[in-house]
């Protein structure tokens, strides 16, 4: 993990230039890194080892949005895994996971499923949200994690789901623990494993 031990400015550098050298030179490069975000910006292809295995290959954008197990979705930052009950109709799966909860996903995949969204692709507004999102849920705010520009919010609709916001969409919304919410997300942004 050749840039771990540096500061957060330093690695942002060495990132870029890294990217410059593969782009430029063409050799294929091993990088090992537990870092998401590194990994992301590097990788042409990612594999997710797993006690010294690999349990899963591919470019970044699948490796994230289509985990293939339970490991590489809960690895890769998709925090809201629910297990559930999937009955499909014209391409929509209808998913039951527990406490009245019904979540749409666009997927042909039937029985009992794990279902995972990620926290970034998850919208959040004080009043009903005019989306295409199937998915909209009432809730209230939980718990509210500061990361920095970002906050990590738990919301609590009969099931938690965690999203991340920005800072500034917080205090422009003026949530709170509390704070009575609405969440919406697309059917496509909810993978079925």
């Amino acid at each position: 993990e050749p840039l771990s031990a540096l500061d957060a400015p330093t690695q942002d550098r060495m990132r870029s230039e890294l990217k410059r050298i593969h782009h430029e030179t063409g050799v294929t490069t091993i990088h090992v890194t537990h870092n998401r975000e590194e990994a992301s910006l590097l990788a042409d292809r990612i594999g997710v080892m797993s006690n010294g295995r690999i349990v899963q290959i591919g470019g970044a954008e699948e490796i994230f949005r289509k985990p293939e197990s339970e490991f590489v979705a809960d690895f890769t930052g998709a925090e809201n895994i629910f297990d559930g009950n999937s009955k499909v109709e014209n391409g929509i799966a209808r998913v039951d996971i527990g406490e009245s909860v019904k979540i749409v996903a666009v997927s042909k995949k039937e029985g009992d499923v794990k279902a995972c969204i990620r926290p970034e692709y998850i919208l959040v507004s004080k009043h009903s949200i005019n989306t295409s999102g199937r998915n909209m849920f009432e809730g209230e705010i939980s718990g509210i994690l500061d990361q920095g520009p970002t906050v990590k919010l738990k919301i609590d609709v009969g099931r938690k789901f965690t999203v991340v916001i920005t800072k500034k969409s917080l205090m422009d919304m003026e949530l709170e623990t509390g704070s009575r919410v609405f969440l919406a997300f697309k059917a496509s942004a909810v993978h079925l494993i």
